[in-house]
């Protein structure tokens, strides 16, 4: 997946169900402080982030870690290490989404100035809530499941 810096790319947006988006942030770089109207799952395909919650703790989270946020719910990500992440939101968009408040198409995203915004539900905070399962954390779309999803480098 090639995905560049203040790029984010939408990877599937389905209006009333989700929308994925994977986002590269190098070291050092931050997603600041901010809420979305949609439950949020934040995956940590490669690299390491720092995460924020509301309540003021701070957790790191690396490669195969699931981070869950509750509409409305604030936090920031900091990237440890360089950082591949994708990003669901559902129901996209969420209710008070203002580009439902506008009655205009959703499909600019929740994208503005090359930041991200992300929401909370009713599940638990902005915590890491642990490792993806093997079996879905090393698994290439398609891929049986003992598949990588990027092959070793060689040499």
């Amino acid at each position: 997946m090639d995905v560049q810096p203040h790029q984010p790319v939408v990877l599937h947006s389905d209006d009333g169900a989700a929308r994925v988006v994977a986002i590269s942030l190098p070291a050092g770089e931050e997603l600041q402080d901010h809420e979305v109207h949609e439950h949020a799952w934040l995956h940590v395909h490669r690299g390491a982030v720092e995460v924020d919650a509301e309540d003021g703790s701070s957790r790191r989270a690396g490669a195969g870690a699931l981070v869950h946020w509750r509409p409305g719910e604030r936090h920031a990500v900091r990237a440890v290490d360089d950082a591949l992440l994708v990003l669901l939101l559902a129901p996209w968009p969420g209710p008070g989404h203002p580009n439902l408040r506008a009655g205009g198409a959703t499909s600019a995203g929740p994208f503005r100035d090359s930041a991200v915004t992300a929401g909370e539900g009713d599940g638990d905070p902005a915590i890491p809530v642990g490792q993806a399962e093997p079996e879905l954390r090393d698994r290439a779309p398609g891929a049986p499941p003992t598949a990588p999803l990027d092959p070793p480098s060689a040499g």
